[in-house]
């Protein structure tokens, strides 16, 4: 998995931040992804996915 800063101006500044796959496609369904860099603490990404069973399923 990749995690790649593109260019896309429907976004406030300019960027936005997506998983990829070892290809370098983005993964499908993203719908949010959350960056929180706080000061004294480690840097951590929320990603969050629309699940349609399809695109992205959960399987056990």
């Amino acid at each position: 998995m990749i995690v790649r800063i593109i260019h896309d101006v429907s976004v406030v500044g300019g960027r936005a931040v997506l998983l990829c796959d070892d290809a370098g496609a983005p993964l499908p369904m993203q719908g949010r992804v959350v960056l929180d860099q706080s000061v004294a603490e480690e840097t951590t990404i929320t990603v969050t996915f629309h699940v349609d069973g399809d695109l992205v399923r959960i399987a056990n």
